[in-house]
């Protein structure tokens, strides 16, 4: 994708914009979303400043160490002990983990390369001027009604998001019913699904505002074990974090989402293997 730097501002601008790409220079996969994230910030651009972004380089994969792969399984447990509490409901009990496979240990490598990309992502744009950022993993399906609906979302974001920490979910993954936030639900307003507290759904495609970014990049900085985690996980993580922190924050799911996630729709077979 050929970095894009940011525009001049139009005339009455309305808040700039980063949009970022996730990818491991898949051509199959590039030559679909890059034409069409060109298209999206030529279109964005034609009423607020915009800057493209991504992030590709990875190691190769090496499996992580037995004592790495142990470490990252009993902390993903605690992790989702945390979130089953965040949403109100009771937490699994887990039996200590004492072994591994062969298989985690390189799953581990590739989970801990993705969310390395994410965190990258967002320390660009923290160095950027943009007032929101746009991220998309590469398996996002662009659809006919995306452009507009983006804008729609961009309007929702900076009226709800003013004075708070903002994420949106723009591409779903999984049914909201299978994610277990009916006691977070608090309200739907056309497409726009509203939660009580800040929730995920996958990293497909999400919208998310300086000051949350700000946020996830300072706990980030006192907690770097977190960049152990799935790119999933680490998000979920980082908002109980900032719930603890007491911060104001808006949190609505796009229902019909604005993107479609290729992996869970089959368009796409999955990377993390």
């Amino acid at each position: 994708m050929t970095t894009r730097t940011p525009q001049p501002s139009p005339r009455n601008p309305d808040p700039s914009i980063c949009v970022a790409l996730v990818h491991n220079n898949d051509q199959g996969r590039n030559s679909i979303i890059e034409p069409n994230i060109e298209d999206l910030c030529e279109f964005l651009g034609n009423t607020r400043a915009v800057e493209a972004i991504e992030a590709s380089y990875q190691p190769d994969i090496t499996p992580l160490s037995p004592e790495l792969t142990l470490e990252r399984k009993r902390m993903l447990q605690q992790v989702r002990r945390d979130w089953a509490t965040y949403r109100g409901q009771d937490s699994e009990t887990y039996d200590d983990p004492t072994w591994i496979t062969s298989a985690e240990q390189r799953l581990g490598a590739i989970e801990m390369m993705l969310s390395d990309k994410h965190i990258r992502l967002w320390s660009r744009f923290l160095d950027s001027s943009c007032d929101f950022l746009l991220c998309f993993e590469d398996d996002a399906i662009f659809l006919h009604s995306s452009e507009q609906r983006l804008a729609d979302v961009l309007k929702r974001a900076q009226a709800d998001g003013a004075g708070a920490n903002l994420y949106a979910d723009l591409a779903g993954g999984f049914g909201l019913p299978s994610l277990g936030l009916e006691r977070l639900f608090d309200r739907k307003e056309k497409d726009f699904v509203y939660f009580k507290k800040p929730v995920t759904n996958t990293t497909c495609s999400y919208l998310l505002n300086r000051p949350m970014v700000r946020d996830f990049a300072e706990i980030l900085a006192y907690q770097p074990a977190l960049r152990c985690l799935p790119a999933d996980w680490l998000i979920n993580k980082l908002l109980v974090e900032i719930e603890r922190l007491g911060r104001r924050t808006v949190c609505f799911h796009m229902e019909p989402t604005v993107f479609e996630h290729g992996t869970a729709k089959g368009v796409w077979p999955s990377t993390i293997k």
